[in-house]
């Protein structure tokens, strides 16, 4: 019997959408550090090929501030959820840097008429001080303190 809708033995094909959706978080990048309290911006999408993403989500809204207020590691998640029902979560971790503490010197900043040992001492867990002895800033390549005293002699300009 064939009606206006198509008869009873007509072929429907219908296509089972089982793939995840995929998250990519581009902000905060994995691996990344971060300074305490350094304005970073989200940044997310989602996609699936096959039925279309319903809903992307993630810790904290595309293009808002990620935290960065507390040291330490940070986990950031974004979930997609495509129009079939399937889900999928992308997380990245990234570090959040306390700023370094100031060193300290043991001399007092005046003017030393012969050379003079100092000491340098910094709070800062794993800090690495480079100095120079001549007056110039230091750089990646300036010798890095041993630790114990350093003799400086006089410097003349």
């Amino acid at each position: 019997m064939q009606s206006q809708f198509g008869a009873a033995g007509d072929s429907v094909i219908m296509k089972l959408d089982t793939v995840a959706p995929r998250a990519i978080v581009t902000r905060p990048a994995s691996g990344a550090s971060y300074a305490m309290n350094q304005k970073v911006l989200a940044a997310y999408f989602c996609t699936d090929a096959l039925s279309g993403v319903s809903s992307c989500a993630g810790t904290m809204a595309d293009g808002a501030g990620i935290p960065t207020s507390r040291s330490g590691p940070q986990t950031f998640a974004v979930t997609a959820t495509d129009i079939a029902g399937n889900v999928t979560t992308k997380s990245v971790t990234y570090t959040v840097v306390p700023p370094a503490a100031t060193p300290v010197f043991s001399l007092k900043t005046r003017t030393y008429s012969d050379a003079q040992a100092v000491t340098i001492t910094d709070k800062t867990p794993g800090a690495v001080i480079i100095y120079t002895v001549d007056g110039t800033r230091p750089t990646s390549s300036s010798s890095q303190y041993p630790g114990s005293a350093i003799t400086v002699a006089a410097v003349r300009p």
